[in-house]
């Protein structure tokens, strides 16, 4: 078996992870870094989006700081499903990260569970507190003038490869709570976003769970060692 190692990333909702694998699944090093939840108002849970990836970018380099960092073949992303963030279109966040245990959106939920069977059949997923769909709908709502300049939202796997590539893609198994899939077809569905108020354009390109999505940017490898 070729040599070299694999960096298993999870950046969950109070850290994020890195373990370093070798070619014959042992683990050899790992990293952590804590992050910080914010609850500004009652029911409301979130994250500034910049620190999942400072956290990431930590954990890694406290984990390749054991290895010999030029034998890294592979960075692999797993995450906590449901929280995103808006980004402009230079991919700066608008506001906060809104986390998946966030129940603001309990009217927006509401008014999905009207179309709960459609909406099952197509996504997968009955109306629920945890999914990002009820929560952009808070956002439409509630945050008009965020949600108008918002030219992406992106998922915490979305974000993290961003940064380390420059892709702003997320994975069909990472998509799919946002609970706007189509999940027979796997792709986006027009008919529920068309329900939740957004547009496919604001929402990244998808790819199959694996798939090399890019190669790690400079600044990238610089911060993560």
């Amino acid at each position: 078996m070729a040599k070299g190692y694999i960096i298993g990333v999870d950046c969950s909702t109070t850290a994020s992870k890195a373990i370093v694998w070798d070619r014959e699944g042992m683990p050899v090093a790992e990293g952590r870094e804590k992050m910080q939840i914010l609850t500004p108002k009652p029911e409301w849970v979130e994250q500034d989006a910049n620190e999942w990836w400072n956290a990431t970018a930590v954990a890694i380099r406290k984990a390749v700081r054991q290895i010999d960092a030029g034998k890294v073949v592979a960075i692999c992303l797993t995450h906590q499903r449901e929280s995103f963030v808006p980004v402009d279109e230079d991919f700066k966040p608008l506001r906060n990260g809104i986390l998946w245990v966030d129940t603001r959106a309990a009217s927006q939920v509401e008014k999905l569970r009207e179309k709960s069977e459609k909406i099952h059949k197509i996504t997968g997923l009955f109306p629920n507190l945890y999914a990002s769909n009820c929560k952009i709908m808070w956002m439409r709502e509630n945050e008009p003038s965020i949600f108008e300049k918002t030219f992406k939202f992106l998922d915490v796997y979305a974000f993290l490869a961003l940064k380390l590539t420059g892709e702003p893609v997320t994975s069909w198994a990472s998509a799919c709570p946002f609970g706007l899939m189509d999940m027979e077809n796997l792709c986006w569905s027009r008919e529920i976003m068309d329900i939740v108020g957004v547009k496919e354009e604001n929402f990244c390109r998808l790819v199959a769970p694996g798939e090399i999505v890019g190669r790690l940017s400079k600044e990238a490898s610089s911060l993560t060692g």
